[in-house]
This record gives structure tokens, C-alpha cells and sequence, in this order.
């Protein structure tokens, strides 16, 4: 449509999506061609599921390995080992402890 001369705002208002969308799927056609319109389905979410996932095996793998360690020690290491982005926090780790069974109920 671009190529017919059409403006980014007669495309948006022909396809009834914002100037934005037109503008960057415009932009992306031309840097990558045809491959551009493409779905980028590996970039889609967010690095933080990914990370969330190497947190919660480690964590997991930390408690087997050292049943006395609590959840902010365990956080403090992975905090020295894995500092890539936001820690889980400290409830969260507890949550993942008590649904793996590897926590004891206080007497």
C-alpha cells in the first residue's frame, strides 16, 4: 500500500489500525523485505519467564542441596551466581520450597 503512495494515515484509517502499527510494520518491510512481515514468535514475552525458570531450578536444586538454607540465603546466592535481572523474591522462593515439598511445617 506504501508502495501505491498512500500516506502511513490512509493506511491506518483504511485498515483501522494506529499510524504507529502502519509506521514500524512499514519500516520493518523495508529492512527485512517479505521475512519482516513474519511473526517473531521467539520474541515474544518476556526474558523474564525464561529467567524465572532458571531461578526456579536453581533454587530448587540450592534447597535439596542444603536443606538448612532458608529462602534469603538462597536468594543471596543466586543474587552472587545468576545477577541477570530481577530476583525472585524472598516469598516467592518460600511458595516454590512448600509446592516442591521441600519445606518443614513448624512445630
Amino acid at each position: 500500500m506504501r508502495a501505491q503512495g498512500k500516506s502511513y494515515c490512509q493506511i491506518s484509517q483504511e485498515l483501522s489500525v494506529s499510524y504507529d502499527a502502519v509506521r514500524r510494520i512499514s519500516k520493518r518491510q523495508g529492512q527485512f523485505g517479505e521475512v519482516g512481515l513474519l511473526p517473531r514468535y521467539k520474541q515474544c514475552g518476556t526474558v523474564g519467564v525464561r529467567l524465572a525458570a532458571l531461578y526456579h531450578r536453581v533454587s530448587l536444586w540450592l534447597k535439596r542441596a542444603h536443606p538448612l538454607w532458608g529462602a534469603p540465603y538462597i536468594r543471596l546466592q543466586l543474587n552472587a551466581r545468576y545477577a541477570m535481572g530481577c530476583l525472585p523474591s524472598i516469598r516467592t522462593l518460600q511458595l516454590w520450597f512448600k509446592a516442591a515439598g521441600l519445606t518443614k511445617p513448624r512445630p
